[in-house]
């Protein structure tokens, strides 16, 4: 929440974040003197010690996160990935999220969102 909301945030995050939805839940962490989680950011670090309190899956991208929560053995997905089991499970329109992901600074290669497209139409 405090990425999200950080004055450097992109204005259409602030926004959002500050009119989140009923369904947003925000979690608070106790610090953590785990040293391996040492060279990660405040966001990485909350988010793998909430995943290992809750038994949830990991939304990360960030890569040395992504690192830390595969040595951990926590369920893991990226943002894409988290996008195309929602739109499986009829909770998000696909091309849709990720024409409105390519809008922002997230890297995203034109040949993975066809290859997600394609993916999608064929099930």
């Amino acid at each position: 929440m405090r990425e999200l909301s950080h004055p450097k945030a992109p204005e259409k995050v602030k926004g959002w974040i500050a009119n989140c939805p009923a369904w947003l839940v925000v979690h608070s962490v106790a610090p953590n003197p785990d040293s391996t989680l040492a060279n990660l950011g405040n966001g990485e670090r909350e988010a793998i010690i909430l995943a290992e309190l809750l038994g949830a899956t990991l939304i990360m991208d960030e890569r040395d996160g992504r690192v830390e929560a595969g040595r951990r053995k926590l369920p893991l997905t990226g943002l894409v990935g988290a996008l195309l089991d929602s739109s499986e499970h009829g909770l998000a329109d696909l091309e849709q999220a990720l024409a409105r992901l390519q809008q922002t600074t997230f890297h995203l290669s034109p040949r993975l969102v066809s290859r997600l497209l394609k993916r999608r139409r064929c099930k």
